[in-house]
């Protein structure tokens, strides 16, 4: 998370200094052909995006800051924020400075495409953090939920629970807060990983394929954790 609000922190910066010089970068002036440029005052447009880029990179900045002390899908939604108002913000200046005749209808439209986007993600990020499920029926072990798994019994190699995984390489298909971690995962020694981790700081369920593919999986509650290891380590029996 702190690479990331760092990065974003920086682009934002420096985009916030480059509209006030290159009005093109502006999407919304890029749009205009000459007849329609002299109805938008591109000059006050330019000093209110840029603005709003540099208060977008201060609070990005502050959560850097922030994220050393605190990982959570708190931050995630907290850069969700920021995102959505800086998108929201940019559309009421477009707006503000547009004097073409029906260009609020175009605002308009823009306006409900951004805050259907921002929700979709919402509801993406709210998905992806749920904890999964895990049963066991007839000769098999399922886990549901977002890149839910069916795991047949007789190609499990062996099941074990550990406190400590190796070093995460990189995210190759999945969602992470800094704590909760799901989907495909790069890990050293193992290779490519499928998780289903709640809470990487609390004990994990490693399931190892006999082909070498490995499955972590664990709750926010010890105890639950504590049950599937069982459910499943009884199976194997």
């Amino acid at each position: 998370m702190l690479i990331m609000f760092i990065i974003l922190a920086v682009i934002f910066a420096v985009m916030g200094f480059l509209v006030r010089r290159y009005p093109d970068l502006i999407n919304h002036v890029r749009s205009l052909d000459q007849s329609e440029r002299q109805m938008v005052d591109i000059p006050a447009l330019q000093r209110a995006m840029s603005r709003t880029m540099l208060l977008a990179a201060l609070a990005f900045a502050v959560f850097a800051v922030i994220s050393v002390w605190y990982h959570g899908r708190l931050m995630i939604m907290a850069m969700l924020s920021i995102v959505a108002v800086i998108s929201v913000a940019m559309v009421l200046q477009s707006k503000k400075y547009d004097f073409r005749p029906n260009s609020s209808r175009r605002h308009a439209v823009a306006m409900i495409a951004t805050v259907l986007v921002v929700i979709g993600v919402g509801v993406l990020i709210y998905y992806s953090s749920r904890p999964s499920q895990v049963d066991i029926a007839g000769d098999r072990v399922e886990i549901s939920g977002m890149y839910g798994v069916t795991i047949q019994l007789a190609s499990i190699d062996s099941v074990y629970v550990t406190d400590r995984i190796p070093r995460v390489k990189i995210r190759t298909n999945g969602y992470s807060d800094g704590t909760t971690l799901r989907g495909y995962f790069k890990v050293e020694q193992w290779g490519r990983c499928l998780f289903h981790i709640q809470d990487i700081n609390a004990p994990m369920v490693v399931i190892v394929g006999r082909d070498g593919n490995h499955v972590v999986y664990n709750s926010d509650n010890a105890n639950t954790t504590s049950k599937v290891y069982k459910m499943i380590a009884d199976r194997l029996k």
